[in-house]
């Protein structure tokens, strides 16, 4: 969904990073799938565009392409 977005020019980002994935942890010792669901979260979670002058015909897109995505899954 991600680069769907993108290609649409509407920049999402993905921004949680599972704190055991961070570096300190992993130099603590923590490893990759020790925790499986805050792993998949950080993988399926994005940050839609949000500020100020968004404008709403730039909202109605989004919420349009979104919704678009998860009717194709159902």
């Amino acid at each position: 969904m991600v680069e769907k977005l993108r290609l649409k020019n509407i920049y999402v980002n993905l921004h949680y990073m599972p704190i055991h994935c961070s570096p300190y942890f992993k130099k603590k010792g923590f490893k990759l799938n020790q925790f499986p669901v805050s792993e998949n979260y950080s993988l399926r979670s994005m940050s839609i565009p949000i500020y100020f002058d968004l404008k709403i015909k730039k909202v109605i897109q989004i919420s349009n392409l979104i919704k678009k995505f998860f009717l194709k899954i159902e």
